[in-house]
């Protein structure tokens, strides 16, 4: 009975279609450029067919490539990128981009069950703004709203599926029922507490994030260790801090020094009642808290926040965490990583190794080669080492460790070769954790 017809259309393996000859034969009878403009054809094709029955197509971003049909809407799941360019097209949108509306994406930063990876906090949803700045007035009109995508593939029951809606479901409905100058986080965060209230009176069973402390890791004034900095949505309590390294315990007001090995555990108490708590172990080496610069960004895909100081704050995943552990980042395919530590003065050092994310899937790449280099003034450079990943050693190892004669160097370089990129269908790249040198 629907008006609309979802045909899918994403995530079409081409390169399949490079070597089967029924493809390659289509190609040529109807004179299309390549296997994008074979896609667009049948998507073509299927949408006269349903016009035919008084109904219209919507397709994900991927029907786009190689021509889009004439009177598709397009669901922008890959990014924003997709319906922005339907949009200009005079096409109707549905955006849905993963980094904004996911909701199988964990919401908290180590999440405690098993989620398909990726980091959604509420706040991210809240404010979500979905139609781009970057369409005209007369383009916007193409946005007919957004879409919240919750895939079950790791949730065997309906109360996980409520687990991981609630409550950002609820933030998405503001963002979307609600004029852009009518919502402010700051209100919906004194109304959500009631809300809260609704949902244990539906006996539903919501996600407590929002009472989590979130901790991050930033450089020092002087690169000599890191800063360990906590902040809370609920305003309530005070926050206790133990220290392993000294044995001690404090309220936290500002933030933490932390210099040498130690596991840190802070805990929100309120009503004389344990609210939140979380435990961050530092292991520290050379490299640790030092100014680093890279020659590509990491990807934002995965946690809006990333950068590359997460290479070299001390913190690392634990063995048995997924890429959506927060302490992953992300280099995606085609993007070479180049990272310089600057380690304040001239060290006596001997080896650097890389952590990575062994690979579990097409989506996790494996470098395929990595180069150290040395210098006493970040200008001159001496190559001290290389390895690549011939003989596939690397894809079920967590270091690759690179040795070297002793040197003495303030300056040190990584290159990591990632893989390129093979085709639209070649998503994903290389996970990495710390940087360590000894």
């Amino acid at each position: 009975p629907s008006k609309y017809i979802h045909i899918g259309g994403d995530e079409s393996p081409k390169v399949s279609w490079k070597s089967c000859p029924k493809c390659q034969a289509r190609i040529k009878t109807e004179g299309l450029k390549d296997e994008h403009a074979l896609q667009s054809y049948f998507i073509q094709r299927i949408e006269k067919y349903i016009n035919s029955k008084g109904r219209q197509i919507i397709g994900w971003d991927e029907i786009l490539e190689g021509g889009l049909a004439p009177n598709a809407t397009v669901m922008s799941w890959r990014g924003e990128e997709g319906g922005i360019n339907a949009a200009k097209q005079n096409h109707a949108v549905i955006m849905t981009p993963g980094n904004y509306v996911y909701l199988d994406h964990a919401e908290k930063k180590n999440e405690d069950s098993l989620t398909i990876g990726g980091y959604l906090p509420l706040e991210t949803v809240y404010n979500y703004e979905p139609v781009p700045q970057q369409l005209s007035t007369d383009e916007a009109k193409y946005i007919l709203g957004a879409q919240a995508n919750v895939w079950t593939e790791y949730m065997s029951n309906v109360s996980k599926v409520e687990y991981m809606i609630f409550p950002r479901l609820t933030a998405l409905s503001e963002v979307l029922w609600s004029p852009k100058d009518n919502r402010n986080w700051d209100d919906f965060q004194k109304r959500l507490l009631t809300q809260f209230k609704r949902y244990e009176l539906w006996k539903v069973n919501y996600s407590k994030a929002y009472y989590d402390l979130k901790a991050s890791v930033v450089p020092s004034l002087d690169n000599n260790g890191v800063l360990l900095k906590l902040e809370r949505k609920y305003k309530d309590g005070k926050i206790i801090v133990n220290n392993s390294a000294s044995n001690s315990s404090s309220q936290y007001n500002e933030t933490l020094l932390i210099k040498d090995n130690c596991e840190i555990q802070a805990t929100l108490i309120a009503d004389n009642k344990t609210i939140s708590a979380i435990s961050k172990t530092f292991s520290f080496n050379k490299a640790t808290g030092k100014k680093i610069t890279v020659s590509n960004s990491p990807s934002a895909y995965f946690s809006k926040d990333a950068n590359e100081f997460y290479l070299v704050d001390g913190l690392k995943a634990p063995d048995d965490a997924g890429y959506s552990a927060s302490e992953w980042t992300l280099w995606e395919v085609g993007k070479d990583i180049e990272a310089t530590i600057d380690l304040n003065r001239s060290e006596s050092i001997h080896q650097v190794t890389l952590d990575i994310l062994p690979s579990s899937s097409g989506f996790i790449k494996i470098p395929q080669q990595v180069d150290i280099y040395t210098s006493a003034d970040g200008n001159e450079w001496n190559m001290v080492a290389t390895l690549k990943n011939e003989n596939e050693q690397w894809n079920h190892s967590r270091n690759i460790a690179l040795n070297f004669g002793q040197v003495e160097a303030q300056f040190v370089k990584l290159r990591v070769y990632n893989q390129p990129v093979a085709g639209a269908e070649n998503r994903g790249g290389i996970f990495v954790d710390e940087i360590e040198i000894k």
